[in-house]
């Protein structure tokens, strides 16, 4: 004979699912439907509504993904059509896609025989969109040579990003975008040799903040010392 070596947990309990759900793995299942478990169900919502107002965040379109998986199986198609979470949650997950092609992100010179956009946005069928923010957009114009006429190019630095974003959206972040893709493009040696003098700075400031104290402190006590000097003198009158 077999031995499950089965236990039955201390909590138990006996349910009429007709009345109270029986509460589990994040679901409430009832007997005609299933639902989502009320505190991960507040956090869903309110991760849904952050996103689509933030729709670059990396963290809340994880965490809109995540949470989908509850909506999606149990009986909430109601609020998801009311709410858009079916669109809000592609959209998440093509943010999650464009920023595992961080590779193909990169700023460099540029130049043009036509005029150049400050911001150049092509959408693609996957919902990604090509964009190009440039910055130091200059007019050359080169003098005639022997071998070649006069002509005029156009040049920029050329900021190239994949992300989930509307053309709108794209111009009204733009600056934000390419500082951004500038921060992570530079070499990772200067960048240590900038936090290792921002480390020194705040060190600096510290360190004179204290001697600032100090020397406030000391004016403080020579000036008790004065006025009991002063108060002593005032005595000795006083007897006199």
């Amino acid at each position: 004979m077999t031995v499950l070596r089965l236990e039955i947990h201390p909590t138990w309990n006996i349910k009429h699912v007709g009345v109270e759900p029986i509460d589990m793995v994040g679901f409430t299942f009832y007997p005609d439907h299933t639902g989502v478990r009320a505190g991960i169900f507040l956090r869903a919502r309110r991760s849904f509504r952050r996103y689509a107002r933030n729709p670059t965040s990396l963290r809340l379109a994880y965490r809109c993904a995540s949470y989908y998986g509850w909506l999606k199986n149990s009986d909430s198609i109601q609020y998801r059509r009311r709410n858009n979470v079916d669109q809000i949650v592609r959209r998440a997950r093509n943010t999650v896609a464009a920023s595992r092609k961080k590779g193909q992100q990169m700023i460099q010179n540029v130049s043009s025989a036509t005029p150049l956009e400050k911001v150049d946005y092509h959408l693609r069928d996957d919902g990604l969109a090509d964009i190009r923010i440039r910055r130091n957009i200059r007019t050359v114009t080169h003098n005639a040579t022997d071998n070649q006429p006069e002509y005029v190019e156009y040049t920029a630095v050329e900021s190239y990003q994949i992300l989930p974003l509307m053309e709108q959206e794209a111009v009204e972040r733009a600056d934000v975008l390419f500082e951004g893709d500038a921060t992570s493009s530079r070499p990772v040696l200067d960048r240590v040799s900038a936090l290792e003098q921002a480390s020194l700075d705040n060190a600096q400031l510290l360190a004179d903040l204290m001697a600032g104290e100090n020397g406030d402190a000391t004016d403080s006590t020579d000036s008790d010392t004065g006025k009991n000097a002063a108060d002593d003198s005032a005595d000795g009158k006083n007897k006199e």
